[in-house]
């Protein structure tokens, strides 16, 4: 019983810290400016940095509350719950959270409260990242390269695969989806590909000029505005892509791990290790008709 009010403090603890960083953006006295490199400018600054202990992946639901997993538990803004081990991605949809494991994914409640699981087709499957489009749920399988769909009832329909082949080297499979397009990192390839809600391939966006090093994009978002945004390893970079499909590089890190990336309105999230920071775009200048002027200028606005 000790060691169980112990796990429970812990986890209140580290909740409370995921909502302090969140909740105290407002406070302006404690906006941090990120220092430049001496031959780029990032198109952002910082704002705000915490730490979230044992980070696995994260996610912003559309009222802008963050939801950090963790090695053991889900964190978000009101509180936590537990989570089993080797969680690989969670995804926040409707009213319902979506958690992925390498060979199950479950659906809950926002109190945490389990919906359904669904197995998936093979127990030699290595699920990656997952996005839900309609009543469609879109999972990228690192170990048998394809995206397998299902529907939110757990009824598998369909395996998706690249025309070009996915080639996945080391785990760089995200997945994300705008509108009626479904956008996946085909990291070999150097390219984000596309496919329509029915799973057929559209199109692809990016190629060697564009992603640096074996594998790369890592992460793939959108801004409020429907614009691209990738993240790569090597040397971490995070681009925007106009309506040209030219990238433009916004933000550089010293490190070399890709950051994970999610936006809100006009915040940028990026989470590396433990390390979660919040940016705001800095003050655009000459953006007129950007990004319709083919990336003359970082962006507009998020």
């Amino acid at each position: 019983m000790k060691k169980i009010i112990i796990n429970i403090l812990v986890l209140a603890a580290v909740g409370a810290l995921v909502w302090y960083g969140v909740a105290s953006l407002s406070k302006t006295e404690n906006v941090v400016a990120e220092k430049d490199d001496e031959d780029f400018t990032p198109a952002y600054q910082m704002v705000r940095e915490f730490s979230v202990p044992s980070l696995v992946k994260f996610d912003i639901s559309q009222s802008g509350d963050l939801y950090a997993l963790t090695k053991d538990s889900l964190l978000f803004d009101n509180g936590s719950f537990a989570m089993e081990a080797e969680a690989r991605d969670v995804r926040i949809f409707e009213d319902k959270i979506l958690v992925l494991y390498p060979t199950l994914l479950k659906i809950y409640d926002l109190k945490g409260q389990l919906i359904n699981e669904i197995d998936a087709c093979s127990d030699n499957s290595e699920y990656v990242a997952a996005t839900v489009l309609g009543d469609k749920i879109f999972v990228t399988d690192a170990a048998n390269k394809n995206i397998a769909v299902y529907d939110t009832i757990g009824t598998f329909k369909k395996f998706v695969t690249s025309p070009d082949g996915f080639v996945i080297p080391s785990y760089s499979f995200d997945i994300n989806s705008l509108n009626d397009t479904i956008y996946v990192s085909n990291s070999g390839r150097h390219q984000v590909e596309k496919y329509n809600s029915e799973g057929e391939y559209v199109g692809k966006i990016g190629s060697s000029e564009d992603f640096a090093g074996c594998c790369n994009p890592s992460y793939i978002a959108f801004d409020c505005h429907g614009t691209l945004i990738t993240s790569e390893k090597g040397m971490a970079t995070i681009k925007f892509w106009n309506s040209l499909e030219k990238p433009v590089t916004v933000l550089k890190s010293r490190g070399n791990k890709a950051l994970q990336i999610r936006v809100y309105k006009d915040l940028l999230y990026t989470a590396e290790g433990e390390a979660v920071k919040i940016y705001k775009v800095r003050e655009p200048q000459d953006c007129t008709g950007c990004p319709a002027a083919g990336g003359k200028c970082p962006l507009k606005t998020l």
